[in-house]
């Protein structure tokens, strides 16, 4: 019989080559894959002698896989796999835009790996801080209705002289939303910052002050222009909210990435993440997500 992937006149779909890490990982061609006088086949000038069709390539793949790491091993990692780089699809192409730089002169600070930022400024004689977590909280925790909103909560501290401060807040849909303050003087303690120790006094050593909406209405105004004073406004929230989506999505690519790294075997037989999964599923990785798709018929 003819040399080559098959010898019918014309072979139509993928193909790829069966010794791993040799050419091209897949090719779509409708074009005639009949070797030549010297049993070669070549389309597009690529040689894909000793080439495969699809179903039989990817059932070597899955044997040799097996063969090498285990039945059942190499189908856990492989599905584990293939789902974290589904994920990672997906967070690429939903991720948030570039937060805004012209932040006037807040200080954004972030620490790679951490689950935390901080914002800070000063605002005459007065200090402002404030913290706020990655990790964004369901919003249907604190009220139902929040369903449909984004909420980021925030720690905002105030100092002045030897007091702090300290309103305990969110931001939702570009407003802001105090919850509770409390107030502190503690001369033989740092309170003013974001640490185990002085999270520790301000949330169980600490009177955890009243309700803001608990407060008489001119008060609550007092209070909200002291914000406002200080530099927190309504647009400056709608900045560190972008900011805090912006990191969350650079913590959940790290996060994607340090799993992917650990869930591939660090084996002499793997000579390349790319064996983890079968054509069929790289080519399902290259599609649009359907959100995007979604809103582009829109």
């Amino acid at each position: 019989g003819a040399a080559g992937p098959r010898a019918s006149s014309v072979r139509r779909g993928y193909y790829a080559a069966p010794i791993y890490g040799s050419g091209p990982l897949a090719q779509e061609d409708n074009a005639d894959f009949s070797p030549d006088k010297d049993g070669k086949v070549v389309v597009d000038g690529i040689d894909y002698t000793g080439y495969l069709p699809e179903e039989e390539f990817n059932e070597q793949h899955l044997k040799r896989m097996r063969e090498n790491f285990g039945e059942g091993t190499a189908d856990l990692f492989r599905a584990l796999y293939r789902d974290l780089a589904d994920e990672m699809r997906r967070e690429a192409a939903l991720k948030p835009p570039a937060p805004n730089t012209h932040f006037g002169d807040w200080k954004v600070d972030h620490e790679p790996g951490k689950d935390f930022m901080t914002f800070s400024r000063k605002a005459g004689n007065a200090e402002v801080l404030v913290g706020a977590r990655l990790s964004l909280r369901d919003p249907t925790q604190i009220n139902e209705t929040l369903s449909f909103l984004c909420w980021y909560p925030l720690d905002v501290l105030i100092k002045r002289d030897a007091y702090v401060m300290h309103f305990m807040m969110s931001i939702a849909e570009t407003q802001l939303y105090p919850r509770n303050i409390r107030v502190y003087h503690d001369p033989d303690r740092d309170i003013f910052k974001f640490d185990a120790d002085a999270d520790y006094q301000r949330h169980f050593r600490r009177y955890d002050g009243p309700f803001i909406r608990h407060l008489e209405l001119d008060l609550q105004t007092e209070l909200m222009d002291l914000l406002l004073d200080v530099g927190l406004t309504t647009w400056v929230g709608k900045m560190m909210a972008e900011w805090v989506s912006y990191f969350e999505h650079v913590e959940h690519v790290r996060w994607l990435l340090r799993m992917m790294d650990r869930v591939i075997p660090d084996q002499e037989y793997l000579h390349s993440e790319t064996q983890l999964i079968t054509l069929e599923e790289r080519r399902a990785l290259d599609e649009i997500v359907e959100e995007v798709r979604d809103d582009a018929k829109r």
